[in-house]
């Protein structure tokens, strides 16, 4: 008896322990990588003219590191984003 109540003690362990972990992914990793993707989705289509590229913004080297894109979204509609400059 005092086996499977080892075993019961471990298996309750773990099954809360696997709560714990997806709840801490879902509510605060999951969301930073979904907006990160998205993000990163949208600059890859996203549009640049050479005016925004040279009112970027810039780090205090003066080297430029982000740039006013322009998106167009499902609907065709733009939507200004601002992406890493890629040189």
């Amino acid at each position: 008896m005092r086996e499977a109540t080892g075993e019961l003690n471990a298996t309750v362990v773990v099954v809360i322990t696997i709560g714990l972990l997806s709840t801490f992914f879902f509510t605060i990793i999951w969301p930073r990588l979904n907006n990160n993707l998205t993000s990163n989705a949208k600059c890859s289509d996203a549009y640049c003219t050479k005016d925004a590229i040279k009112s970027c913004e810039k780090n205090q080297k003066g080297v430029c590191v982000k740039v006013k894109c322009t998106y167009l979204d499902k609907n065709k509609n733009e939507h200004e984003i601002t992406c890493p400059y890629k040189g």
